[in-house]
């Protein structure tokens, strides 16, 4: 049995124009396509926003890492000296080093948390337009 390369294991089946032959009283068939496509598309541009908003926090952690490696190697330069002096740059590079850190972790959270709301608020509005739409359904015409 040979299979048709051209469309796969599944052929191009137009599932609206099956659904639209079915013709179920008090079922608006078009209506209910378009409402899982609408509700589709938010779900794939809440993942956009959510990998859009991961990117950029993998992008910034590692800018932060390269920041710290080269903020290490001059420090690591310039510890040469007496060592009280040494000692005393190298407490003040620590609590620097403590204070960017916490920094940085501050902006991270606070860019996950925007990306995550954002891509929610998507899901959000979609769920109250069919909420909105459901009602309408619902609700008996005069």
């Amino acid at each position: 049995m040979t299979e048709d390369k051209s469309t796969g294991a599944w052929p191009n089946i137009d599932i609206g124009q099956i659904l639209g032959q079915l013709q179920i009283p008090g079922v608006d068939l078009n209506a209910l396509i378009e409402r899982e496509r609408a509700n589709i598309q938010a779900v794939q541009q809440a993942n956009r926003i959510a990998f859009e908003g991961w990117q950029g926090l993998m992008n910034r952690q590692a800018e932060m890492i390269r920041e710290a490696m080269s903020t290490w190697q001059d420090s690591a330069g310039t510890a040469r000296g007496e060592p009280g002096e040494a000692l005393a740059n190298a407490g003040a590079q620590a609590q620097q080093a403590m204070e960017k850190a916490l920094a940085n972790m501050r902006e991270l959270a606070e860019m996950a948390t925007r990306s995550q709301s954002e891509a929610a608020e998507v899901v959000r509005k979609r769920f109250e337009q069919n909420l909105q739409e459901l009602r309408a359904q619902l609700t008996p015409k005069q």
